[in-house]
Order: structure tokens, then sequence, then C-alpha cells
């Protein structure tokens, strides 16, 4: 970025590529806006300080909507996380209503089994 004539092109930009790494951690988007460096009001009006200005501007959007971009695939990512739970959970409660099923049915035979038997000794006593 060209700052003026006759001085260095330096970036007045306070993030680094481990800065943004950084974001990928679960902070608040409020908290890194604020964080991320102002834009100073240009003083006099001339084409110079207007493109510093627009620069600027450029920069600040680039940078918002890296956080931004950032913070909406944070989002869809754990959307896409919960989703994989819910249908694990739901692949889960189905498979033990079967077992529970199965397990009533072996349960009502069993009992019927043991009722048929116990007819059959009383009947037996009997003769």
């Amino acid at each position: 970025m060209f700052v003026g004539a006759g001085k260095s092109s330096k970036s007045t930009s306070r993030f680094s590529v481990t800065d943004i790494q950084e974001y990928a951690s679960p902070r608040s988007l409020k908290k890194e806006l604020a964080a991320s460096q102002s834009i100073p009001e240009s003083k006099g009006v001339n084409t110079m300080g207007i493109l510093n200005t627009k620069i600027l501007y450029l920069q600040k959007f680039t940078e918002v909507q890296i956080l931004i971009d950032q913070h909406v695939a944070e989002v869809e990512q754990k959307c896409l996380d919960l989703q994989a739970i819910a249908v694990a959970k739901d692949k889960k409660i189905f498979q033990l209503e079967n077992e529970h099923k199965a397990l009533r049915k072996e349960l009502l035979v069993a009992e019927m089994t043991a009722q048929m038997e116990r007819i059959e000794v009383m009947e037996g006593a009997k003769h």
C-alpha cells in the first residue's frame, strides 16, 4: 500500500497470518471487529489522501470479510456436526427400540411357555 510520496510502503494492518488463524477459535465476532484497526480520518482533500483512504477502507473491508467468512464456515461446520450427531442418535434410538421389542417378545414367549409348563405340571399332579 502506498502511504504517501517519499514514504516507505508499509502495511498499516495489524493482522497477520497467525492472527487470522487465531480467529478459528470460537471468539466473538464483535470482539474481533473491535480489535481490528480503525480507519483514520483523512485530513485535507488531495488525490493521494483519498486514494490512501480508499485503500485503507478496502483493507478494512477485506479483514472484516475474512472474519465473517471464517465465522460463517465455523457455524456451518458446527451445524453439520450437530446434524451428524442427531442422525447417529436417531439410529441408536431405533436400534435400542428394536432390541427392546425383541426382548419383550422373548419375555412374552418365556412367560407363556412357563405358564403352559405350570399348567401341564398341575394337570399331571392331579392324575
